[in-house]
């Protein structure tokens, strides 16, 4: 089962802009800038691999590494940002499914030049996801886009590039590659940024359409943000997605954050469901060292592909807490319950407690 915190439409400079957020520095970073994080992570509980049927205890660790370089002038940027998590076997598990060692990479860029009224975008990202103990997602993108502006807060551009999505699966992997078009225009006003896109995805005998609006409103207590659209499957069948995701500040203290997705995942057969998922948590600042956060979320799995699986319920129930114990050391420790019925045979439960201590670096 996936374990993606829902609607986010832009995950770029992560690193960069998390570890440059948390530093406590101000207006004059130094360029380039070359920042990471390490951390180690014990988790310990039942069905540590999403299994269903399995009650099995186990343990095991998962070391990450995270860089991100960022580079700007008055008219260039460049940014990578990089991370690899690796998991150990599931220690006191007996399934067939808990012995290997997994490294997860996720690598994403993004280069811009910026004109009077012109510029240029390329971007880029690979993706390997863990579904299950012997499910993984597999995604890689490349694209070029061309951006005119109009006016000065209106924009119109067109996208080009290539995309490959895939599965793997009991060790054998499914990949679906496409090319896309897409002609689109940007609207940034003072309440509102608004956006819309239309255009093709093309495979190997087949031509599907594709498209989206999009709308973002930032305030001083927090932000909105939305999506539409369509998008395609490995077996180039079109899906209806969308999202929308709120964070906003109650008061000094704590931040509500709530969200609606539907989007197109890869189950634990290694096959493309829709997935439609409702979450709520709320952040909480302890200290000026600690915060807790609580959330939930409710989801519904959908098959594609005529397949049987209709409106399979999920739920999930999480717990955090972070303390920092220096200026360059996070503790964090959490719990999260699983339930995620089956469209045969006995449902997935799991009950995982993580400890874990988060190093940030600079260079």
């Amino acid at each position: 089962m996936s374990k993606d915190r829902l609607v986010s439409r832009v995950g770029l400079l992560s690193s960069v802009a998390l570890l440059a957020a948390g530093s406590g520095t101000q207006a004059q970073e130094p360029n380039p800038q070359l920042t990471g994080f390490i951390s180690e992570t014990l988790e310990a509980g039942t069905n540590l691999g999403l299994e269903p049927g399995n009650d099995e205890f186990g343990w095991r660790s998962i070391t990450t590494l995270g860089l991100g370089f960022l580079s700007e002038t008055e008219t260039q940027t460049f940014a990578l940002d990089a991370s690899v998590a690796g998991r150990s076997r599931i220690f006191g598990d007996d399934s067939d499914k808990s012995d290997d060692f997994k490294a997860l990479p996720t690598v994403e860029l993004f280069y811009g030049i910026e004109g009077t009224r012109t510029g240029f975008e390329l971007d880029g990202y690979y993706r390997l996801d863990e579904v299950d103990e012997d499910t993984f997602a597999q995604e890689y993108l490349i694209s070029g886009k061309v951006i005119r502006r109009l006016t000065p807060g209106l924009s119109v551009n067109a996208r080009a590039g290539y995309r490959s999505d895939g599965a793997e699966n009991d060790g054998e992997l499914d990949t679906t590659e496409s090319l896309f078009f897409n002609l689109g225009a940007e609207y940034e006003g003072k309440l509102w940024v608004l956006g819309a896109a239309a255009g093709v995805r093309v495979f190997e005998d087949v031509v599907r359409p594709s498209g989206e609006i999009t709308a973002l409103r930032e305030t001083a207590r927090g932000n909105v943000s939305g999506f539409i659209g369509l998008d395609t499957d490995r077996d180039a069948d079109v899906s209806v997605v969308g999202g929308l995701a709120t964070d906003y500040a109650l008061n000094s203290t704590n931040v509500l954050s709530a969200s609606l997705d539907q989007r197109i995942a890869v189950n634990q057969d290694g096959d493309d469901e829709l997935r439609s998922t409702a979450r709520l948590a709320l952040t909480r600042d302890l200290t000026n060292r600690s915060s807790a956060e609580i959330g939930a979320s409710f989801f519904l799995r959908n098959g594609l592909n005529d397949s049987d699986i209709n409106n399979l319920p999920g739920t999930s129930f999480d717990l955090g807490y972070n303390y920092a114990l220096s200026e360059r050391a996070d503790l964090v420790m959490g719990y999260e319950y699983t339930y995620e019925e089956e469209e045969t045979g006995p449902s997935t439960t799991s009950h995982i407690v993580s400890v874990g201590i988060s190093i940030p670096f600079g260079l």
